[in-house]
């Protein structure tokens, strides 16, 4: 189901007129869709036909950490250009203090993804299935990393959206957008 739905997401944004005028933001989410559908595709033709297979079992982990990591990446960076657009977008990307800072702050995700590499699990259980994981040594960083990284960019996302909320002349916070189930 997810390789069908990644599939039918990429036609989507890869019809005919959409490739014509491809941006560095489309192209973002182009890759994401291309790296989403091959970790999904990959992942599914290894461990299903691994056949209690070692390599196959070690390859499935790999390939998994590889497209997971690039996925990341591709996100961070379309989320990086986000922030761009809603606050310096009158400049250009590599002329900001800021969006250097952003991507130089990707450069841990190079340790990580080598902490994924290094400290991933494989196995073949009893029954001749292939287990695959990250080890916790792999796993807290990456996950530390990716909560920190992403609510300080949330945080900078939404900072201009309350400065505008600001000059209409009353405070703007999410619940004025949020309803009940009851109301219409």
């Amino acid at each position: 189901m997810c390789i069908s739905t990644m599939a039918v997401l990429f036609g989507v944004k890869a019809s005919a007129g959409r490739l014509q005028n491809l941006t560095y933001p489309r192209t973002l989410v182009l890759l994401l869709y291309i790296l989403s559908w091959t970790f999904t595709s990959m992942s599914a033709v290894l461990l299903l036909t691994n056949d209690g297979n070692a390599l196959s079992c070690d390859l499935s982990v790999m390939t998994c950490v590889v497209f997971y990591a690039g996925s990341k990446i591709v996100i961070y960076l379309w989320l990086i250009e986000r922030v761009w657009v809603v606050t310096e977008a009158k400049t250009s990307r590599l002329d900001t203090f800021f969006y250097k800072f952003h991507l130089l702050m990707l450069t841990p995700y190079i340790c990580i993804f080598v902490l994924m590499m290094v400290f991933r699990i494989s196995y073949i259980d009893y029954d001749g299935k292939c287990v695959i994981g990250l080890e916790a040594i792999a796993s807290i960083p990456l996950l530390v990393y990716d909560f920190v990284f992403s609510s300080y960019i949330t945080v900078l996302f939404l900072r201009p959206l309350f400065a505008v909320g600001r000059s209409i002349g009353r405070e703007w916070s999410p619940q004025d957008y949020i309803f009940s189930l009851g109301e219409t």
